[in-house]
């Protein structure tokens, strides 16, 4: 089955800090939501050669932080890893300055590496990063600490694209649908952190998974919910889990940043359509209602 999710998009903005100590402050609005922190502190990294290790993201609130996106709609990397590195550039232009003073030389020369620049050629004489940023807040008439805001807003989101497929074991004699292996194809435009990608996209699978075997919301003939908590409402536990070969397709987005796309989103929206297909390929018959229960698949079977 195939499956498309038109993702969200919001404006956004961050504030990005060198602190004399090394270390790189990135103050957000956004809620850390599967992880997604990790991937702005690779950005960040990648940006001023540093180790992952030096980031530091700070969540505030909606009240005194910076404009984030709301926490869901795949959106919240597309719409604020513009602005994160967008801040931390300006960072390393304002380091790059700094570091020309001190050596005397074009910024065209720099070199930053491993949380140092230096001049082309001579390694040896390389000045810290948090060398230049103690040099910048103690030192007066100068340009001051080194600080930097961005903000953006894109105007289109990016759309993702996944195509899934499944094995399925029916038992004939009590309709029970049992996936067996399970295959998500999903376009993510540029993967920042694959690993983390490849989890957010078997999680998909497996709520797409419950929509598509287990999860309802029944109401009886007075209009009353049959399955207002936990107890009541079914959801796939570890044991009716499945392998899910999740594959990585890269056609970065030529409007968001980085060139990726949402991704939390995408995997859920084909797995209903993908287990009824294979029900029908094994038992012939097509459901057009989800779940498919156990109880109408035998009666289908049987009439």
């Amino acid at each position: 089955a195939v499956g498309l999710w038109p993702c969200g998009v919001s404006p956004a903005s961050a504030v990005c800090r060198m602190l004399p100590n090394g270390n790189v402050q990135i103050q957000v609005g956004s809620v850390d939501i599967s992880g997604i922190n990790s991937g702005f502190v690779q950005i960040v990294a990648e940006v001023l050669s540093i180790d992952p290790s030096k980031v530091e993201i700070i969540q505030v609130d909606s009240h005194t932080g910076p404009v984030a996106p709301p926490s869901g709609g795949s959106q919240v990397s597309y719409s604020l890893a513009g602005a994160i590195s967008g801040a931390t550039r300006n960072i390393k232009d304002q380091l790059a300055k700094l570091a020309t003073e001190h050596f005397e030389a074009a910024e065209q020369d720099l070199v930053f590496e491993d949380g140092s620049v230096h001049v082309t050629g001579l390694p040896s004489k390389a000045i810290s990063l948090a060398q230049l940023a103690k040099q910048a807040e103690s030192r007066k008439g100068g340009a001051g600490p080194v600080i930097a805001t961005s903000s953006n807003s894109i105007q289109e989101n990016a759309p993702a694209v996944a195509v899934h497929a499944v094995k399925v074991e029916v038992d004939r004699e009590t309709g029970k649908v049992s996936p067996k292996n399970y295959i998500a194809v999903q376009d993510v435009g540029f993967a920042i952190n694959p690993m983390l990608i490849e989890g957010q996209v078997q999680g998909g699978v497996l709520q797409g998974l419950g929509w598509g075997l287990w999860e309802e919301m029944p109401y009886d003939a007075q209009g009353q919910l049959l399955a207002s908590n936990f107890l009541d409402y079914a959801m796939p536990r570890a044991d009716d889990s499945v392998f899910v070969d999740a594959v990585l397709v890269e056609n970065p987005s030529p409007l968001g940043p980085l060139g990726i796309r949402g991704v939390g989103e995408p995997p859920i929206v084909p797995g209903g359509a993908a287990v009824a297909n294979a029900v029908r390929e094994v038992t012939g018959v097509r459901f057009e209602q989800l779940p498919i229960k156990p109880q109408n698949l035998w009666k289908a079977m049987n009439s």
